[in-house]
């Protein structure tokens, strides 16, 4: 099958030869760390975590309790790595924000660090399109219809890289649209609340008002 065209002077390369780092993240342990135990409490990334290509806020993540922070060290992630769901049935991707950074990768993602020659936005909205999800999917379902991601399955992936002034460009075009779509969702979000608090307010009175009483 040939290959699209692409921006010029770019090349399609395995993305395991442009990320710096894929990984899988850290399966849950069921036993508690032993007493004494210099365990660490940390933020921990699950894939209900990921909608609409954000993540959910550092203050809502779980906390969960591993055994110390050297070895969840392999597992963390930083700012401006993607994220995406290798198991279940809905193929996620979400980029990790500052305040996320070091936060602990559950078992059913896989985190891709992108090197010097590909930026992440720009990587994140070839995976995030019809065409990169369906390189991402491709035979990598199980025979129940869910995802069967690993690391060596997206490393074999085949991504377009631009050149560094084309791809410069492209990042700060993608940054922009996804910061505009953020505060048009979050605008929205406000509107509806206010929206129901008003309306309540209509029906009940105010909330410090409680049901009137019948002498």
């Amino acid at each position: 099958m040939s290959r699209p065209t692409v921006t010029p002077g770019s090349s399609w390369r395995p993305l395991g030869k442009v990320a710096e780092s894929i990984f899988v993240g850290l399966a849950p342990s069921r036993r508690e760390p032993p007493p004494g135990n210099r365990s660490a409490v940390l933020p921990v990334i699950n894939a209900r975590d990921l909608a609409d290509g954000r993540l959910a806020p550092a203050g809502s993540l779980e906390v969960r309790r591993l055994p110390s922070e050297d070895a969840a060290d392999r597992y963390r992630v930083r700012r401006g790595d993607i994220v995406l769901t290798c198991r279940g049935t809905l193929l996620k991707l979400a980029l990790v924000p500052p305040e996320a950074d070091g936060a602990v990768l559950s078992s059913n993602l896989i985190a891709i660090r992108c090197g010097p020659d590909l930026a992440a936005p720009v990587l994140l909205a070839f995976l995030d399109s019809p065409r990169g999800r369906a390189a991402l999917l491709g035979d990598n379902r199980t025979s129940t219809v869910g995802l069967g991601l690993s690391p060596a399955s997206v490393a074999r992936i085949e991504v377009p890289v631009p050149t560094r002034e084309a791809g410069q460009r492209i990042a700060e075009l993608v940054d922009a649209a996804d910061r505009c779509h953020a505060a048009a969702i979050d605008s929205a979000r406000l509107r509806r609340a206010l929206a129901r608090e008003v309306a309540m307010s209509m029906l009940v009175g105010p909330a410090n008002r409680g049901p009137s009483r019948r002498r």
